[in-house]
């Protein structure tokens, strides 16, 4: 609300200026013109809103720290981003990585806040002016009409009924539709000369409809009652039109100096009285500056006429201003890359490409490689696409496959195991000889006294597919070497996690316990998880006072998402070790987060399956699953549109998902509303809020999109103990931005910090991003990639 109302004040504001310097630089002299142009900026003034919706938009370029507007950046976004729903199967989990506390946010957080909330202290002063000033118009208006109903109607032949009363010293008119003349006592002993001027002045009052006018910016001061050009066209407005009647008066007389004569007359009256109401009336007196009224019938300015041309001039100049100050926006730079995160983008770029086109090499163009590595094994570009070529290749024999793999791992991990290539993985299963040999390779390495912990680390991650008691040995061993993992980190690129070796241990224990052989992977093996190795962890675990270890375990096995029994029996375990690492820790966060996310799976596919067979379940129940599954809905919808864009059935099955998100998030806000004491509210308000947002755009709705986003930060706080860190924002926010919503989206961002603590300072830091003119990280990863 405030932005809308400072940026009509200073659209309006140039509006005025311009329009005043056109009548300046076209010598306007006549009221009636000057009266029109003022008129003119009254109407803008109170539609504007409405104009700056149906004018199409000019882009001007004024230097802003804050973008009005926004230079779209070419491009789709590169990847998916999954909204988390937990309430199939089809959806996978989404890890947002949140942006590290800075320490000009970390010093925001520690100020005292004052309870001081200028917000609603700007808003209730703002009302209170509103109230007083429509109020006294209401006064204006009841005086009026008790002056008509307290006069008598004479028999003077006028195009407006004319009545006479005691309590006006000079004649008037009132009435916005219905018209009437007021005539003091005094009339009856008027001249018939001076009778005819006062009529001719009213009448021209009625005829250009100077009452409308009037009250329209009686009723705008008051609206914008903060505003000094509210108060200055309302004074401006009402000279102009006593000018316009004088014009008019003054050439129906005839006779312009008894016309003046009038005027005097008008304003001893007044003077005699003291008083005059003028509240909603309209008259000959002498409030419309005397001095100038006179100055201008003795000069002879009331009797000027302006020519077609000079109409015309005026007309077309003070509607292209107007029209321009309600059509400008700021043409501002776009926003602006993060230099770091442009690298590591281009980095990226650089690696997938170079992937794929390894990936899709021909056996001859290996061959060729091969001959280079021959003639110099320490050929790393050709080495490194050899490696990828035979682990990932999609065109290798598997007659070259095995050996390739066997004979690039054995050089490596003899020669250079901590080399940036890291040794491809050998299978025991399909080539025996093979691990044998770098069994035997690895051991010569750590025996040696001063074996590093990177060593330690990429033998260990050379054994966990295939020899987990081995890699749980040597993780251990890492360990002891390193515990904070300060080498590994000095080894490791940026933004690159999951190395550390508690990390390690955790992930190698629960992919023991699941049967997988990969610990980034959560596949089951039933036979694997009844290993040796498996029985020895279960052991340990339940006898572990290790509060991280049990969490990540935990973590590790809830995240399986499947409703076999023997998947569910895992996440029943996961479950039991991530409430001990609870219990030992309290302020674990991961436990805390991996136990939500888990309960809230499993209470949708519980309501998923009580719905299917028509059971009843609680508003409160109701309400979170109609939210999750339009949120799912919608990211369905997304997807296909991202990736079969193409297939024409797809999209039609998107359109329908669309129509469906639509209609439940609907139906979910509807019966939120009804339980606002509900411990969820928030969190459902927040996620069906974002996903309208999203439909809103996708349909072509921006201004609907951005209600949508406001109404979801407009919720009570949602206490960091309740947040499953839903990241729907995330998407909403970014669209928006790209199609130029940058203050709007800025306002949202400082007021959804409010409401999700666990999210502030990824939320302020996208703020402040914007502000100055950068991207946010999500946002150029999204919209931004090279």
């Amino acid at each position: 609300m405030f932005t809308l109302a400072a940026d009509i004040s200073l659209r309006i504001l140039a509006a005025a200026a311009a329009v005043g310097l056109v009548l300046v630089v076209l010598r306007v002299r006549s009221g009636a013109a000057r009266h029109a142009a003022w008129s003119a900026v009254l109407l803008a003034m109170l539609t504007m809103p409405l104009l700056m919706a149906i004018v199409p938009r000019v882009e001007v370029p004024v230097p802003s720290t804050l973008a009005l507007d926004f230079g779209a950046i070419a491009g789709e976004p590169a990847p998916y981003e999954a909204v988390v729903t937990p309430i199939d199967s089809e959806l996978a989990e989404f890890e947002g990585s949140l942006a590290t506390t800075s320490p000009a946010l970390e010093a925001q957080r520690t100020l005292p806040r004052l309870p001081f909330d200028w917000r609603t202290a700007a808003i209730t002063l703002y009302g209170a002016g509103l109230v007083f000033f429509f109020v006294r118009l209401a006064g204006g208006w009841i005086v009026a009409r008790r002056l008509v109903a307290g006069a008598a109607r004479t028999d003077v032949k006028n195009r407006a009924p004319v009545y006479e009363s005691a309590a006006i010293a000079t004649p008037l008119t009132t009435g916005v539709f219905s018209p009437s003349v007021l005539l003091p006592l005094a009339w009856r002993g008027w001249p018939v000369d001076k009778l005819a001027a006062v009529l001719a002045h009213e009448n021209a009052h009625i005829a250009r409809r100077d009452a409308l006018v009037a009250f329209l910016a009686h009723a705008n001061r008051a609206i914008f009652w903060f505003h000094p050009l509210a108060w200055w066209l309302e004074r401006t407005l009402a000279v102009t039109a006593e000018h316009a009647c004088d014009e008019t008066a003054a050439r129906e007389v005839g006779q312009p100096r008894r016309y003046a004569e009038v005027l005097l007359d008008m304003a001893e009256a007044v003077q005699r009285r003291g008083h005059r109401v003028s509240w909603q009336t309209i008259g000959v007196d002498g409030s419309g500056l005397l001095g100038t009224r006179i100055d201008r019938l003795l000069k002879g300015d009331v009797m000027a006429r302006m020519s077609g041309v000079q109409r015309t001039a005026v007309a077309v100049g003070c509607a292209a201003v107007l029209a321009l100050a309600v059509a400008c926006r700021q043409q501002v730079a776009p926003l602006q890359p993060d230099p770091e995160v442009a690298r590591q983008l281009e980095a990226q770029a650089v690696r997938t490409k170079e992937f794929y086109a390894t990936r899709d090499m021909t056996p001859a163009q290996a061959d060729v490689l091969e001959a280079r590595i021959a003639k110099d094994p320490n050929d790393w570009d050709a080495r490194k696409q050899l490696v990828t070529y035979y682990t990932a290749g999609r065109a290798v024999p598997w007659e070259k496959k095995v050996p390739g793999l066997r004979r690039h791992a054995l050089w490596l991990i003899e020669h250079h195991p901590e080399h940036e290539i890291p040794p491809p993985s050998l299978s025991p299963q399909y080539d025996p000889e093979g691990f044998a040999q770098a069994v035997r390779l690895w051991e010569g390495h750590l025996s040696r006294p001063d074996a590093s912990p990177f060593l330690v680390y990429r033998a260990a991650r050379f054994f966990t597919p295939h020899d987990k008691p081995r890699a749980e040995q040597l993780i251990l061993r890492g360990l002891a070497m390193d515990p904070e993992s300060a080498a590994l980190k000095a080894k490791m690129p940026p933004n690159v996690g999951g190395y550390q070796w508690d990390y390690q241990l955790g992930s190698l224990y629960g992919a023991a316990l699941m049967g997988s052989r990969n610990p980034l992977t959560r596949t089951y093996d039933e036979e694997q998880s009844r290993s040796p190795f498996a029985m020895e962890v279960r052991k340990k675990l339940d006898e572990s006072q290790d509060a991280a270890l049990l969490g990540r375990v935990g973590s590790h096995l809830l995240s399986a998402a499947s409703r076999e029994p023997a998947v569910a029996a895992m996440n029943d375990l996961g479950r039991r070790y991530a409430e001990r690492a609870l219990m030992l820790k309290p302020d674990l966060e991961s436990a805390r987060r991996s136990l939500q996310r888990a309960e809230q799976r499993e209470r949708h596919f519980r309501l998923q399956q009580a719905m299917r067979e028509g059971a009843l379940v609680s508003d409160a129940d109701r309400v979170a699953f109609l939210a999750a599954k339009a949120q799912l809905a919608y990211s369905m919808a997304d997807a296909t549109w991202h990736f079969r864009r193409d297939d024409g059935k797809a999209v039609a099955t998107a359109e329908e998902r669309l129509a469906e998100a639509k209609s439940t998030a609907a139906e979910a806000l509807k019966l939120a509303a009804t339980d606002p004491a509900n411990p969820e509210y928030s969190e459902t308000v927040t996620s069906v809020h974002q996903t309208l947002g999203l439909v809103a755009l996708r349909e072509g709705k921006r201004a609907e999109a951005v209600r949508h986003l406001q109404a979801s930060a407009e919720v009570p706080a949602i206490p960091e103990s309740a947040d499953i860190g839903n990241v729907t924002w995330l998407r909403l926010t970014n669209y928006l931005l790209k199609d130029g919503e940058r203050e709007s989206v800025i306002a949202f961002l400082e007021a959804y910090a409010k409401v999700r603590p666990a999210q502030r300072d990824r939320l302020l830091e996208d703020a402040a991003a914007i502000r100055a003119g950068r991207m946010p990280r999500s946002f150029q990863t999204m919209f931004a990639r090279p």
